[in-house]
């Protein structure tokens, strides 16, 4: 039981952050990739990421210690000398990011997103989502430790009837 949820939580994490591993070539036009930079800054990108790192952080701890529990103080310890040095590897993420915006949008149309977000809506919306971010992880994490023991549930019982007793 406790390995599977450790896979699920790790498929979880793996789809949350799964991003090309490899640096892409950036686009030859620097002001779409000026443009994407400022998208993401004003749609407070890094903030979430801020937020959603210690989240996993927490998660993947958690999971360590229900299989080591006598080792809590020793994987808070490690996980929280991680944290920061994966939060200070950000900029990366956001330079993946702006480079995949400045390849799929034009710079007009980032630049009128530039603008929702500058207005009155687009201001409250970005001091949402942090919340509404918080709130999703929290939402998936459920989800998926409900899908997971359902999954793990049916394969037991028609297993069983297959004559496989786990």
């Amino acid at each position: 039981m406790r390995h599977m949820r450790l896979r699920v939580a790790a498929a979880f994490i793996a789809a949350a952050t799964a991003f090309p591993a490899t640096a892409q070539k950036a686009p030859d036009d620097a002001k779409r990739m000026t443009i994407a930079r400022e998208l993401l800054a004003i749609t407070g990108a890094a903030k979430q990421f801020d937020v959603v790192m210690p989240r996993m952080m927490q998660q993947m701890a958690k999971i360590f210690i229900q299989q080591k529990p006598t080792h809590e103080k020793e994987i808070r310890d490690v996980f929280g000398k991680m944290l920061q040095r994966f939060v200070d590897r950000k900029q990366e993420l956001i330079e993946q990011i702006a480079d995949i915006y400045a390849k799929r949008l034009s710079a007009e149309d980032m630049a009128a997103t530039v603008e929702f977000y500058k207005s009155p809506a687009g201001t409250r919306f970005v001091q949402a989502l942090p919340e509404i971010t918080k709130e999703s992880f929290g939402a998936g994490q459920k989800w998926g430790q409900q899908i997971g023991s359902e999954i793990e549930r049916e394969a037991r019982e028609e297993l069983k009837r297959r004559g496989i007793d786990l």
